[in-house]
């Protein structure tokens, strides 16, 4: 947090101490007509669209030195080709025979933008050289970053997510702000606020508690942070839910590391987590107790388990939102990819309110609203939890992959950790954890002495429903139809890893 504080602080002393300075002539002299085009995708922005803008003007010495006007640029010709107005705001002044490179930061129509003189030459004023005529190209893309509306529990740590929408290369470190309940109106007006000081953030820290973040392996628009959450928030035993806001914040280095750093926030968001914290404090009173494996390898941060299969196919050592094979995770409804209080058709992402006015994934026009259908039978990428959640390289398993799975391998009833599930056994020896997890149903959470868990794959008889895993004592079920669940239904996923041996 300290770094976030010393980041706000350098970029709002580098422009109060310095602008609007009198240079002694004998020394410094005027840079003179500054030129900025505008471009965004490398496309000169529409001509006479902005009349004019002010922009922070920075001089980068050689000697390493910094010194930052406040300028006004105007559009006197209505081509989209911009020169600095000295009688406006500052005029632009250098030394002499010192080389020195012109930065420039600017927000337009809600957009920043930034540019630099060419890095790779310096630019010298002198008694032969008295004026400089420099040409800059402004482009559009400063970093953006949101923070993603689900977050994983697995029983003690919460896992939050953001996003970076544009200008991942520039941003140097990842942040979350995250405080128990709903802000409050100052703190709503802050957060609106684009950006904000040093002292912004240290009022922000009376409520809100920062939690590092770092990139996800293999994707540079992904960052992720966890947090102990009952090192972090009040809790009564029995608690089902915890509403938490959270935002996300970035430092970045503009010009590749040569201007004055910047911090960046997200908007607030507002999200409720699944929690059931009586159950996980049970749990962590039991003895302790393993007979499965350790992860063989890991993909973007998460392990998995080779069991040997003959398709190669590698399953994930822990359920979606878990970090543990004993701990149960998130519960999902199938098709959506983020949990919530109450599994119902009332609050089901993909129906109009009941199992017969289904809006995607009905193979069966009596199903489907307004006699739907799209013949959609396998989840897509967006709609798979274990992707959105995790990556690319992650998603549910079909329908097959859970035959091989109960075919394949050894199982049995087992009680890890005080939880009670299957161990499954592969043919090399290789073994893997599913905890009874039990399910969600109509506002009900019903027993955890079963297991369910989802594939990608619809049921297409009756597609309002689609196909589980289910185990009950020494029972393992694939396409029983007496088992076959509501897709509102809230169920655990585990997720198998894209990166197969089998290619």
């Amino acid at each position: 947090m300290k770094r976030i504080l010393l980041l706000v602080s350098m970029f709002f002393l580098a422009v109060l101490a310095f602008v609007g300075c009198h240079k002694d002539p004998l020394e410094y002299g005027n840079v003179g007509m500054l030129n900025l085009s505008l471009q965004r995708g490398y496309k000169t922005v529409n001509k006479g669209v902005v009349e004019s803008f002010d922009a922070r003007v920075t001089i980068y010495y050689s000697t390493d030195d910094t010194i930052s006007y406040n300028c006004r640029f105007i559009d006197t010709d209505s081509d989209g080709l911009y020169t600095n107005d000295p009688n406006a705001l500052d005029c632009i002044y250098v030394r002499h025979e010192v080389g020195f490179w012109v930065g420039v930061w600017t927000v337009i129509q809600g957009d920043t933008v930034m540019g630099m003189s060419d890095p790779t030459n310096l630019l010298y004023l002198s008694e032969e050289n008295p004026v400089l005529d420099v040409t800059i190209v402004l482009e559009a893309g400063y970093p953006r970053i949101v923070v993603n509306q689900s977050a994983e529990f697995d029983g003690e740590r919460l896992m939050l997510y953001g996003t970076v929408l544009e200008g991942a290369e520039s941003i140097d470190q990842y942040y979350f702000f995250v405080k128990q309940g709903q802000p409050t109106d100052e703190e709503k007006r802050l957060w609106a606020t684009r950006n904000l000081t040093d002292m912004d953030y240290e009022a922000l820290l009376d409520s809100y508690e920062p939690v590092d973040a770092v990139q996800l392996e293999n994707d540079a628009n992904r960052f992720y942070g966890q947090m102990d959450i009952f090192d972090s928030f009040d809790f009564e035993y029995g608690l089902d839910s915890l509403e938490i806001s959270v935002v996300a914040i970035a430092s970045l280095n503009m010009y590749d590391g040569d201007s004055v750093p910047n911090v960046i926030h997200s908007q607030v968001v507002c999200m409720k987590i699944n929690v059931r914290v009586g159950d996980v404090q049970e749990i962590y009173e039991q003895e302790d107790s393993f007979d499965y494996s350790s992860p063989t390898a890991y993909v973007d941060g998460y392990g998995y388990v080779d069991l040997g299969l003959p398709s190669g196919t590698l399953w994930a050592y822990c359920n979606l939102g878990a970090t543990s094979p004993y701990l149960y995770g998130n519960y999902y409804a199938w098709g959506e990819t983020t949990t919530k209080q109450t599994y119902s058709w009332a609050t089901y992402q993909y129906c109009n309110g009941d199992s017969a006015s289904l809006t995607k994934y009905c193979s069966n026009s009596a199903y489907g609203n307004g006699d739907f259908t799209d013949r959609l039978t396998t989840l897509e990428s967006s709609d798979d939890a274990a992707t959105v959640n995790r990556s690319s390289n992650w998603r549910m398993p079909t329908l097959e992959e859970f035959q091989e799975l109960t075919s394949s391998c050894s199982h049995s009833p087992s009680t890890q950790n005080g939880v009670v599930g299957h161990i499954f056994r592969g043919p090399n020896g290789n073994s893997i954890f599913l905890p009874a997890a039990g399910s969600y149903d109509e506002g009900s959470f019903y027993d955890d002495q079963y297991g369910y868990y989802w594939t990608n794959t619809l049921y297409s008889n009756e597609p309002y429903k689609a196909y589980p895993l289910y185990f009950y004592d020494t029972s393992c079920f694939m396409d029983d139809e007496n088992v076959i669940c509501n897709r509102r239904t809230g169920l655990s996923i585990r997720p198998v890893c894209v990166q197969s041996k089998k290619k």
